[in-house]
């Protein structure tokens, strides 16, 4: 069984990533990376997404080493969970809309949007306190076929922010547990969506309403969870 596991963000060396220049050399290659077959691979997974046909976005790093951007592979591998925000920006900026003939039913993402809307009631700042994240169809999953098998015993310290690939037989598993990554709020006065990026394991509650509305009235409203988000 392989795994791909990656942790916490590190960098290599102490050195920060210039995740501008990045940017621009890993959008390049999503553009024009071609296949023996002649297809787009990521044009046509960023298609597929749109059209809802499919839900994982798998970056493979063997790619890039194919059209010689070996540096940049090596820093998106030794530093993964650091670029796993860019390169999910760098897909949300060139998702295209649904093609014409895609035939879905709305999901839960587009009723709690709608809903949304019409609470806005043409509040623009509203709509824009959505987490990107929150808006994606997808996963991001980022692999190396060609990494070398690292036996769990070797697992070290020094592997933490990294792309590993461990292989093992699995022999028990326990019941997935939640993980809460957004925190989502509503206001009991003015009906404001608040929500709380929750990076690690606790987390304090938010209180009261800090929009635009509650401190134009001077009325800063409860805020009440919505696990539904």
């Amino acid at each position: 069984v392989r795994s791909h596991t990656a942790a916490m963000a590190g960098t290599e060396k102490g050195k920060l990533p210039n995740y501008l220049d990045d940017h621009g050399r890993l959008e390049k290659t999503l553009k024009s990376f071609t296949e023996s077959s002649g297809s787009l691979k990521y044009v046509d997974m960023l298609q597929a997404i749109a059209d809802r046909k499919k839900q994982v976005f798998e970056l493979s790093l063997d790619d890039l080493h194919s059209v010689m951007e070996n540096e940049l592979a090596d820093r998106i591998q030794s530093n993964t969970m650091g670029y796993m925000d860019q390169i999910s920006k760098l897909i949300d900026e060139n998702m295209p809309q649904p093609s014409p003939d895609a035939d879905f039913e709305k999901d839960t993402l587009d009723v709690l949007n709608e809903d949304r809307e019409i609470g806005a009631d043409g509040d623009e700042g509203l709509m824009r306190s959505l987490p990107p994240a929150m808006h994606r169809r997808y996963q991001l999953v980022i692999v190396h076929d060609g990494q070398k098998r690292l036996p769990l015993r070797q697992l070290r310290a020094d592997a933490v922010g990294k792309l590993v690939t461990v292989q093992g037989i699995i022999t028990a598993a326990t019941a997935i547990k939640p993980k809460i990554q957004y925190a989502a709020y509503i206001c009991e006065q003015c009906g404001h969506e608040i929500y709380q990026a929750v990076k690690g394991d606790v987390y304090t509650p938010e209180v009261t309403c800090s929009s635009e509305r509650c401190k134009a009235n001077q009325n800063y409203g409860r805020l009440f969870f919505q696990p539904r988000g």
